[in-house]
């Protein structure tokens, strides 16, 4: 064997299966997540994670997700799981709600573009009044006429 499966290995000793509940709503599924029997949970010791791996007969192994135990939800994962899967939505979908979305982002900045170039503009126009002295008795286009 080489030195990169005895490295995996030994990462593989220190883990611990974590409990059948949640192994339960990882194989067969919770909330929109249709589950996935491949998938297994542990739980590090030594850090203090949860980690999620993708386990096939004959295969190496695959870490899908490691996670502090203090910020572990299940629930959330569950969640993130079933936006991630393919099975019950299209890739095509995917892109056009992240089109969407991203659409939405660039409309959002520049409105606050916008807001920031009045604000400026504003700014500027009291600076050039105040600096000119027109604040006081403003210049209109009829006072220059009477002159």
């Amino acid at each position: 064997m080489d030195a990169a499966h005895d490295t995996f290995m030994k990462r593989r000793a220190e883990l611990q299966r974590a409990g059948e509940d949640y192994q339960r709503d990882l194989a067969y599924g919770r909330g929109d997540w249709q589950g996935d029997r491949a998938l297994v949970l542990y739980h590090r010791p030594l850090t203090d994670e949860m980690e999620v791996w993708y386990e096939l007969p004959n295969v190496k192994p695959v870490l899908v997700l490691k996670e502090a135990v203090a910020d572990f939800d299940i629930a959330k994962l569950c969640g993130a799981l079933a936006y991630a899967d393919n099975r019950n939505v299209s890739v095509e979908q995917k892109m056009a709600n992240a089109d969407a979305k991203n659409d939405a982002i660039k409309a959002d900045q520049a409105r606050q573009t916008e807001d920031q170039k009045d604000e400026f503009t504003d700014r500027m126009f009291h600076a050039v009044r105040r600096d000119t002295g027109n604040h006081i008795s403003p210049l209109t286009v009829s006072d220059k006429m009477k002159r």
